[in-house]
């Protein structure tokens, strides 16, 4: 992976003649270097905040010797310069920009984000013999390898107190019933039939005839239907396959979104249902960027990275409790039923 990434950096993939690509592009989401990254920390098996494998010892990744290899090999993507500089403070639209524009060849990103129709077009515009495809996890020194840290499976409906107080509950069970309904989930999670969708002899959803700025899968129409993923999609192959259609590029080239989530989900993913159920930290704000703020600093080189400094991290981490919320998570899990 890295001697690809180098390739990309410096050989000019796009033939532009300008030095404007970088091998690795991404962007922080989450604790730490983020989960965009976490198909390169996973080589070193230790994706994500949490290591909560052997359920007499629930702790924090970081504790894993294996991590500050994680974060030796990042440092050197930082170093060769072989990685969009940019990634510390990169936001998500800009980020999604910049592969459309071609500026980076490796990436970690949502399927659909990438491959369906209304964001690969893009992309296809600007570089019509370029192409991405979907790569396994990469492999580390001992042969780990995971994609992310999966929650996708794993959402929780909550009330507020409030609402609850003030008797609105059974509004809500209402709504989320009706939501479940064949008239709620098809307006939440299509549209309206005859303008957004329209349902043939057979039941299936199609858009014969219909406005194609307004249908369901064209991005004037995503506005309508922003709460479909959460709260009423059921990932029925007949909706995957009408929510993700695969389409002809202006060259010629057919793109298939479905093949890239059938591929996704055929990688190693860290099952992180049980990450939803724990507690944040007492004082989140003063651990969180004590931990954010030292992780990326090590990556960067900004902070050296040997025994004496990561012990010395590990035992700041510590002075701020996190043996107590290591105690409390491992109670949390035990209270939910994800572990005795």
């Amino acid at each position: 992976m890295f001697d690809i990434a180098k390739a990309f950096t410096e050989k000019d993939p796009d033939g532009n003649g300008k030095n404007d690509t970088y091998g690795i592009g991404g962007f922080i989401n989450g604790a730490g270097l983020g989960d965009r990254f976490d198909f390169i920390i996973g080589g070193y098996d230790v994706p994500g905040l949490w290591d909560l494998r052997n359920a007499g010892a629930i702790k924090l990744n970081v504790r894993d010797p294996n991590y500050p290899k994680a974060l030796q090999f990042f440092n050197k993507l930082v170093t060769a310069k072989v990685i969009d500089p940019d990634w510390p403070t990169l936001k998500r639209d800009d980020f999604r920009a910049r592969w459309k524009q071609g500026k980076f060849g490796i990436m970690w990103e949502d399927f659909c984000a990438l491959a369906c129709q209304s964001n690969y077009t893009a992309f296809d515009k600007n570089f019509p013999n370029g192409e991405w495809l979907p790569l396994p996890a990469p492999k580390g020194p001992e042969g780990k390898s995971w994609y992310r840290v999966d929650t996708s499976l794993s959402n929780i409906f909550v009330m507020s107190k409030k609402a609850g107080d003030a008797g609105k509950g059974p509004a809500i069970a209402r709504l989320l019933e009706w939501m479940a309904q064949p008239e709620g989930y098809y307006l939440i999670g299509f549209g309206q039939e005859g303008k957004q969708y329209k349902l043939d002899k057979d039941g299936n959803i199609v858009f014969d005839g219909l406005d194609p700025k307004q249908v369901w899968t064209a991005p004037e129409a995503q506005m309508y239907t922003q709460l479909r993923n959460n709260l009423v999609f059921t990932n029925t192959p007949q909706e995957l396959q009408v929510r993700y259609p695969s389409y002809k590029l202006p060259g010629g080239r057919t793109v298939d979104p479905f093949y890239f989530l059938k591929f996704d989900q055929s990688q190693p993913w860290v099952a992180g249902a049980p990450n939803q159920v724990i507690n944040p930290h007492p004082k989140s704000a003063d651990f969180n960027r004590f931990y954010n703020e030292n992780i990326v600093q090590f990556a960067l080189g900004i902070k050296p990275l040997n025994d004496q400094t990561w012990a010395d991290f590990l035992k700041g981490l510590d002075n701020l409790a996190a043996k107590d919320w290591e105690a409390a998570a491992k109670k949390d899990l035990q209270d939910a039923g994800f572990m005795k």
